[in-house]
């Protein structure tokens, strides 16, 4: 459970270093002044995604093939295992508790508890929009099936939108079109290059993750400047690559936007959005239609984009190395015949709440044995100490031998390792410090 806990905080860190990364870009001009064109700066938006999802996923990945690998890497930058671990009541969240009608709750779980709730708040609101999604495609009206698209025509919407949310690749058109053939011709070719582009899978990617992480508002800001870049590159390719007449179809989205009535759709990518990130009322439609005046073809883009590929691929690596330096014990003064021992995953001990109301620090030395599999056996308290400061403390007092043992069972070590065969390592102590904090 605290694996997962780290795995899912070390996502939502990395998914705000990327928004970080490419809000500098942005700034500083990397993907304006260089003229990087819209179609680029899709495939890098989609490179940052997926490379911190791969960057969170890689420990696990490389662990499940060469077990013990990070952690020695980790042995390796930090110059040994610190043998002193401190635990600070009121900092860490295992630690905190907060009473409601007699009951006791850690921090970890009352936060716990509100994400699952807001997940499942969220879980309920794209049941609300897939259940709507579908009852606008069930009342539709079958057209025709291209290469497995399923084209259907709707009173019930003003722009065309193109979903896969239920499955099936569909793209819908208003009705109203019907009347005009040359602007019903424009729109099908506009979803069609969505289709080509992938945009309503990777939709469905960004609400799943809106979905799992609600809270962070990195997430959500990623799917606007997503639904911005993607029309944006549509409209590149339909101009350059399918030679659109960029005057009809700046007139085709202007008259879409005067009558477009849509409802709220679920990983659907609208002609023209509902909404942009700009904040400001059909600010993107400008900005759309301003780009079709002085769209041109670079020949250098691909060479452009690998260079800007290389920089926040760079940027984003070095974050990386960052956040799970979070995992990596911080080196301290240990014997020299420790500096091999280093822990893959270390529990908090719970403070004890009679230390807490009577204002007790300490510290206890357990000493254990590492098996063959790098988890704890035969732990027992050596040494002890309990009073109002660390120096003033007096020895073999128990109070925190039971919470020591209790988290220090749970720890989890890098096999040790003896002619390429992993054996167990007896006699390692290890001193859990407790200590008040304000």
């Amino acid at each position: 459970m605290t694996a997962m806990l780290a795995l899912y905080l070390k996502l939502n860190l990395l998914l705000a270093l990327t928004s970080m990364l490419w809000l500098v870009a942005r700034t500083l001009g990397l993907l304006q002044l260089a003229a990087l064109d819209a179609r680029q700066q899709l495939r890098l938006a989609r490179g940052l995604l997926i490379g911190a999802l791969l960057l969170t996923l890689a420990p696990l990945l490389i662990d499940s093939f060469q077990p013990g690998l990070l952690a020695q890497w980790s042995k390796t930058m930090t110059g040994g295992y610190g043998g002193t671990y401190t635990v600070v009541a009121g900092t860490t969240s295992t630690l905190a508790l907060i009473h409601v009608k007699g009951l006791r709750f850690s921090i970890g779980e009352l936060c716990g508890l509100l994400v699952l709730a807001g997940l499942l708040l969220q879980a309920m609101r794209v049941g609300r929009l897939w259940w709507q999604l579908r009852a606008l495609i069930n009342v539709a009206t079958p057209w025709k099936r291209i290469a497995g698209v399923h084209l259907l025509l709707s009173t019930d919407t003003g722009t065309p939108f193109t979903t896969r949310a239920l499955g099936i690749r569909h793209i819908v058109l208003p009705t109203s079109m019907l009347h005009n053939l040359p602007q019903l011709r424009l729109a099908l070719k506009h979803e069609l290059q969505h289709l080509r582009q992938r945009d309503p899978e990777w939709l469905l990617m960004l609400e799943l993750a809106k979905l799992v992480c609600w809270w962070n508002p990195v997430v959500h800001w990623w799917h606007l400047e997503y639904d911005r870049l993607h029309e944006l590159a549509c409209d590149e390719a339909l101009v350059l690559e399918r030679r659109v007449d960029s005057r009809n179809y700046g007139n085709c989205l202007l008259d879409v936007a005067e009558t477009a009535t849509v409802p709220m759709l679920l990983a659907a990518s609208t002609m023209v959005p509902r909404a942009n990130w700009y904040g400001k009322p059909h600010s993107q439609l400008r900005r759309r239609i301003m780009k079709l005046v002085a769209m041109k073809n670079d020949q250098h883009r691909n060479l452009k984009a690998a260079l800007y590929g290389l920089l926040l691929g760079s940027g984003l690596m070095g974050g990386t190395l960052v956040v799970l330096a979070a995992d990596v014990p911080a080196p301290g003064p240990a014997p020299w015949k420790y500096r091999d021992v280093v822990p893959l995953l270390r529990v908090n001990p719970q403070y004890p709440q009679e230390a807490l109301d009577r204002h007790l620090v300490g510290w206890v030395t357990i000493q254990f044995a590492i098996t063959e599999t790098g988890t704890v056996d035969d732990a027992k308290v050596v040494a002890s100490c309990v009073g109002e400061t660390i120096e003033t403390c007096i020895r073999n007092e128990t109070l925190f031998n039971e919470t020591s043992l209790v988290a220090l069972q749970k720890w989890q070590y890098q096999p040790q390792i003896k002619d390429g065969h992993p054996y167990r390592r007896e006699g390692v102590q290890t001193m859990l410090k407790f200590v008040l904090e304000n």
